[in-house]
């Protein structure tokens, strides 16, 4: 059963979102800091060396005809990225029953990047962290469930684990897939689902565990991340939700350190730890202090989003009639109608031209687009109607992209030039598009303008150099000096 419960969810689990802003740079953390144990767990024969692994993943890439001589010297062919998981260990010694564990999934394998950026409240809660590096978009099903078998496995052996306190925490495509995780697999008591929900067309879970929401006021995803919400309310989830000022991305440290706090809070409902009032007192008084400043920042609806929020996460654990009665109180004052209103309108608008968009980008020319998105960048009439805008052109980069990367795929030589104009004008300085014109230009038999786009989409930032190597396009300019240069 829990197989076939994952391989429903698994088609639409995994969207390609190549666009999604996942920089470890942005924490301000290296992802070694200092003497902070912090280890990488290698999933793979610990008698191979660095160097025979490398050989191997070359001579792999060679020996499909072994009668042919490579021509891409040997010492410049990259190897694939190293399998594994990377886990964080806090200082502190294990407690008898173990370390509660939170196990993550970045929808490009950088198991490494929450966890750099969580570090520090890992340290403050105790808790053990692991990261996938090999779980991604579009991987195969039958991969994502063995892959994650073998990391909760390596969890539980090889580090004292609380087997009452296993956790999830997933972004984007790792969190649709968490949904499916977390109710095929009893021992995750709790998941946080960051930029993502229940896709449309998905059943929704049964409530055999804890879930919390998070997503930015300006994620192109946050329409599904509000239905999956209440899509689960309904269900009758212990479930909450929170809208941060930010945009597709996993939340940052001080939005995520609510997560850690309602885990903590999670296992007291469940009684898996003993009730801890200080704690609690804290967490309400936490709660109380964002109420009152989103308040007195005139962002009334947002302050009642928070109370109702506290009131569904503290109720049980500590007497939560003033914060029952704060609510009622925001929701009389005349600004949250008209801030509930405007919220509501601009999604209603967001979901119609969503459509639209998709219906222009094969109706509608160049002229057409670069006056829309003009519009779209331009300031809102109020703080509703931008962020709208800025989801919206969070979504139809994603969308582009996916039509480009399509149409370019099928050899569609003039449809692929107009998907890539629109995602030029979209996000300039994504790597993708050029990346993409390069193998738009070598199904024209364009080699010099080849090598042209792939230096571009080096100088904006590409450096996959193993997805360069064994992109089959690519393959004739395997003796091309400024391709093997490329590489190295």
């Amino acid at each position: 059963m829990k197989y076939i419960n994952i391989f429903l969810g698994i088609t639409l689990a995994f969207v390609i979102l190549v666009s999604c802003t996942s920089n470890p740079e942005k924490s301000g953390k290296s992802e070694d800091s200092g003497n902070q144990s912090t280890e990488v767990k290698k999933l793979v024969d610990p008698e191979v060396s660095d160097q025979e692994q490398a050989d191997v993943a070359n001579n792999d890439q060679l020996n499909d005809n072994p009668t042919i001589e490579p021509i891409v010297p040997a010492n410049v062919k990259p190897a694939e990225k190293r399998s594994g998981v990377s886990v964080y260990k806090p200082r502190q010694t294990a407690p008898s029953g173990g370390w509660p564990l939170i196990i993550f999934l970045d929808p490009h394998a950088q198991g490494s990047l929450p966890l750099s950026l969580y570090q520090d409240l890992a340290e403050e809660y105790g808790f053990l962290l692991i990261g996938s590096n090999e779980i991604m978009n579009g991987m195969p099903g039958k991969e994502i469930i063995a892959s994650f078998d073998k990391m909760l496995a390596t969890a539980k052996i090889d580090f004292p684990v609380d087997q009452n306190r296993i956790y999830f925490m997933g972004f984007s495509g790792g969190a649709r897939l968490g949904l499916a995780f977390a109710e095929a697999y009893p021992e995750i008591k709790a998941m946080v689902a960051c930029g993502a929900g229940i896709q449309a067309g998905v059943q929704a879970p049964k409530p055999t565990f804890s879930y919390l929401g998070m997503g930015g006021n300006e994620d192109f995803n946050m329409i599904e991340i509000i239905n999956t919400d209440r899509t689960l309310k309904r269900q009758g989830f212990n479930r909450a939700l929170v809208i941060f000022d930010g945009d597709h991305n996993w939340p940052p440290e001080p939005v995520a350190l609510e997560a850690f706090q309602w885990f903590e809070l999670v296992a007291m409902k469940d009684n898996a730890i003993a009730k801890d009032n200080a704690a609690i007192q804290t967490a309400k008084k936490w709660y109380l202090q964002k109420i009152n400043s989103l308040k007195n920042a005139g962002r009334i609806f947002d302050s009642y989003e928070v109370a109702e929020r506290a009131v569904s996460v503290l109720d049980g654990l500590a007497d939560v009639s003033d914060l029952k009665q704060l609510g009622r109180n925001l929701r009389e004052n005349p600004a949250y109608k008209e801030q509930l209103s405007s919220m509501v309108k601009s999604m209603q608008v967001e979901m119609g031209l969503q459509n639209s968009f998709m219906q222009a980008f094969a109706g509608k020319d160049m002229e057409w687009w670069t006056a829309e998105l003009q519009k779209l960048n331009e300031e809102g009439a109020n703080e509703w109607e931008q962020r709208m805008n800025k989801r919206l052109l969070a979504y139809l980069g994603i969308m582009s992209y996916m039509m480009s990367d399509r149409a370019v795929n099928e050899k569609d030589v003039e449809g692929s030039a107009k998907y890539l104009e629109i995602y030029r004008l979209l996000e300039p300085a994504n790597p993708e598009h050029a990346y993409l014109e390069a193998k738009r230009r070598m199904m024209m038999n364009e080699k010099s303008r080849v090598i042209d786009y792939l230096k571009l989409a080096v100088v904006l930032g590409f450096n996959d150099k193993y997805r360069l190597f064994s992109e089959p396009a690519f393959s004739p300019l395997h003796n091309d000096p400024e391709f093997i240069a490329l590489l190295q």
